[in-house]
């Protein structure tokens, strides 16, 4: 598998955990970078405003934290919010990314080996 940011970030946190030490991990969920790009109004270019710089989907987040050390707990997408907390309009396409399964926010939780 080829080195990336998202892998060498989970090497450096398993070398500062012990043995049975868990981490938990949340990002989005496939993210579509590229949407989410915006224009610097100075230079031109065009950067993602968090610099996000690759999309996962929770078993990209799995691969790559196995390959640095971990076991995997719990990877899967969810949404941080309580549908009770949203107006009803929002309520209902919450409801919606249930149905899809196209839920935006990725947890992961591992255990070093």
């Amino acid at each position: 598998m080829p080195r990336t940011v998202a892998g060498d970030f989970l090497r450096g946190i398993a070398a500062l955990l012990p043995q049975g030490g868990h981490v938990v991990v949340t990002c989005p969920n496939r993210e579509n970078i590229v949407d989410a790009q915006v224009l610097c109004p100075e230079c031109g270019c065009c950067f993602h405003p968090v610099q996000h710089m690759q999309s996962l989907a929770p078993s990209d987040v799995a691969t790559l934290a196995e390959s640095a050390g971990f076991d995997t707990v719990y990877a899967g997408a969810t949404r941080f919010r309580r549908k009770e907390e949203l107006g009803f309009i929002r309520a209902i396409i919450v409801g919606w990314y249930w149905v899809l399964r196209c839920l935006p926010h990725l947890v992961y939780i591992g255990r070093k080996k």
